[in-house]
């Protein structure tokens, strides 16, 4: 840990030499506890970005802000200072609902990180030494006087100090960087949520490669837009249907019939979702889960995108990485035996469904993790 936070520091400082003895005190603040304090309402943290952004680029006023503009890529930079956190910039040109997104990511973080005072103080003695080592003595002195005097009075968060907010004018949030590196798929679900009408209902499928990260990204957005998931494993095929000439079909060793029964028609007709999740240990149905109602919703899995059930869902991602990836994160999930099986039985089965039936070409977006590993 000591190694990446020297790296930090040498990196902030060489950035920007104005930084003053609260601001690097603030940049690990926010490295171990995200952005501090109780995030407000998604639609509130929007409409301060908005605001915010307005002021930043000159516009007379957030109505100025365009709603859209063209592409999905996350408009402003990404500085990543470690603990999984990064900073996203305002610069760039957003949107309207680029910024909406920001917001909703942005409370997302305060809900989902939390720091640890501990942690935070043994980083704090790790800033002192690098001052030592790198700072000049006078200003290392005024470092660890002040960092001195923010730890008794119980490490509160900071503003950036007067020089920093002169030379470099900071406009950014503070987030996960796991929602960072998934901006495009959560910028499709938001349209997909925010194209639902009042009593109406919206899915998004996550199709894909097995160890690319299409559970994680479900989970992600469940976190950001508080709608459930569900999952194709929990609809695994039966022994009893697994029969050759099934099996032979592409895109068949999943229990598709069950899941558009018992998922997405009560799902559609705005009723809870009741089920008994497929146990695959057991080789039985487990015990009923009920999900109740929603607007919006998200079908996680390999076979999601299956032709039978492509037309119940409004948007689509297909999620992929490179082979080298796949077969380290499966062998990291499950070991060297699990890895053999995957690699000898399901994922042929997959390629196999990905090709006969378009799956990639056919969905809205696709995204590569390989970057992520």
């Amino acid at each position: 840990m000591r190694q990446e936070l020297e790296r930090l520091l040498d990196t902030h400082r060489a950035q920007r030499p104005e930084m003053q003895p609260q601001d690097y005190y603030k940049l690990l603040y926010q490295r171990e506890f995200g952005c501090g304090h109780t995030a407000p309402a998604p639609e509130t943290a929007g409409r301060h970005l908005m605001e915010e952004y307005a002021r930043a680029a000159g516009l007379p006023g957030a109505d100025a802000v365009p709603e859209h503009v063209k592409g999905a890529a996350l408009p402003g930079c990404v500085e990543d200072i470690g603990n999984g956190l990064c900073r996203i910039y305002l610069n760039g040109v957003w949107s309207r609902e680029a910024l909406r997104l920001l917001g909703r990511v942005f409370c997302a973080t305060a809900r989902e990180h939390k720091g640890e005072t501990a942690c935070f103080a043994a980083v704090l003695d790790g800033l002192a030494h690098w001052a030592d080592a790198v700072l000049p003595p006078r200003d290392a002195q005024t470092l660890r006087r002040q960092t001195g005097t923010l730890r008794a009075a119980g490490c509160p968060a900071v503003h950036h100090s007067a020089a920093y907010r002169e030379q470099y004018a900071p406009h950014y949030r503070v987030v996960r960087r796991c929602y960072a590196d998934a901006w495009p798929a959560l910028l499709l679900a938001q349209r997909v949520l925010e194209s639902v009408f009042p009593g109406g209902h919206a899915l998004l499928a996550i199709d894909g490669r097995c160890g690319s990260g299409k559970s994680t990204l479900a989970a992600h957005m469940a976190q950001v837009f508080g709608c459930p998931v569900f999952h194709m494993d929990d609809f695994f095929l039966p022994p009893e249907l697994r029969t050759p000439e099934r099996l032979a079909q592409p895109g068949e060793n999943v229990h598709h019939e069950r899941f558009l029964r018992e998922a997405l028609e009560p799902f559609a007709a705005g009723q809870p979702v009741r089920f008994c999740p497929f146990d695959c240990s057991a080789g039985v149905p487990g015990s009923a889960v009920e999900i109740p109602a929603a607007s919006f919703a998200v079908v996680e899995g390999s076979y999601s995108l299956h032709p039978s059930l492509r037309g119940h869902y409004t948007a689509s991602v297909f999620v992929t990485c490179a082979q080298a990836v796949q077969r380290a994160r499966l062998t990291a999930r499950g070991g060297a035996d699990s890895w053999a099986v995957f690699e000898a039985r399901w994922i042929p089965l997959e390629e196999t469904y990905f090709k006969a039936h378009a799956v990639q070409a056919l969905a809205d977006l696709t995204l590569d993790t390989t970057p992520f590993a």
